[in-house]
This record gives structure tokens, sequence and C-alpha cells, in this order.
């Protein structure tokens, strides 16, 4: 007796097709990110110190603190739009009327940001400057602040550097 056993497998392929929906548009939107390059908080440390000793200083002003910090916008990234530069600071001795904090980012010419030695009696606390960065200077990735005085007269000035900020409002596709 033998016994056998026959199967057949049907199969087929069916394809329907529709028509194709055109991609989703990319738009154009707008959002800002708060970039630390140095963040100490005031009264738990004395901040990085930035002096000027000897004769007056004209623009750009000696090297005494550098700060890395890294951009990294979101993909679709287009272009930055604005930015502002933070700077909380406090007066530690010296000083001139005039007085600047010299800060240059990527090697670009300096942004003088004022200060002044001569507070109100009974004000105490740190104190903050904010001065527009043209946008340029900032690049997505790896960038770069130097930070000096510029001093208006001869005298020695010092001040504790708290905080440097940089807010960068910039357009993306998405």
């Amino acid at each position: 007796m033998s016994i056998v056993i026959f199967a057949s497998l049907v199969g087929g392929v069916f394809a329907t097709t529709s028509p194709t929906s055109p991609p989703p548009s990319l738009t154009s939107q707008t959002t800002s990110v708060d970039i630390d390059a140095l963040n100490i908080s005031p009264g738990l440390s004395d901040g990085v110190f930035t002096l000027s000793p000897g004769t007056v200083n004209a623009p750009p002003a000696a090297v005494n603190v550098t700060l890395g910090f890294s951009f990294a916008p979101v993909k679709g990234f287009t272009h930055a739009n604005s930015a502002l530069l933070t700077v909380i600071y406090s007066f530690n001795g010296g000083g001139n009327l005039n007085d600047a904090l010299s800060i240059e980012v990527n090697g670009h010419a300096p942004i003088l940001v004022s200060v002044s030695p001569s507070v109100p009696t009974g004000t105490s606390g740190p104190l903050s400057g904010l001065e527009p960065v043209p946008t340029q200077m900032i690049s997505v990735g790896s960038n770069t602040i130097n930070i000096g005085v510029s001093r208006g007269r001869a005298n020695t000035s010092v001040y504790a550097i708290f905080q440097v900020r940089l807010t960068v409002e910039y357009t993306f596709l998405a």
C-alpha cells in the first residue's frame, strides 16, 4: 500500500497603487538656548578673578580667563538670529571709572561690557552686564571666550566673574 500525498500551494502577490502623497513640508521655526560658559554661585565661591595691574590698557586687554562652550542647535538649523551675552560680576578692589570687561568670542574683535567700580553705598552682591553679540561670532560646535579688563585709568582693576552666559536665538526647519 502506498499513500501519495499531493499538496498544491497557490499563492500570489497582489499590489495596489495609490497616488503618492506629497512629502510633509518643512516650516521655519524659531527657538533659543541659554549656554552657560561659566556658572559659579556668588557666596559659595569667590568667582573667577580678572585683573589688569599697572598701566592703562586699551582694547584688546590682557586675557585673564579663557572659557569654552558648545553651541549645538537642533537638526535642521539654518541660522542664528540674535545672541546676547550676560556677565555676572562683582567689583573686588582697585578699579577705575570707564573700566570695561573685554570679551573676545572665537578670536573676533572684543566686545566691551561696561562695569562700574563706583557702586552706590549700601549696594552689595553681584552686578551684571548684558551685551548683544554679532551672530557671526558664534560657531556651531566648539567656541571660546577670552575675558580681560580694559581700564579707563592707571589704577589696578580687579573683578570677580561668577557667570558668563550666551542666549542664542536661531531658526531651524522642521
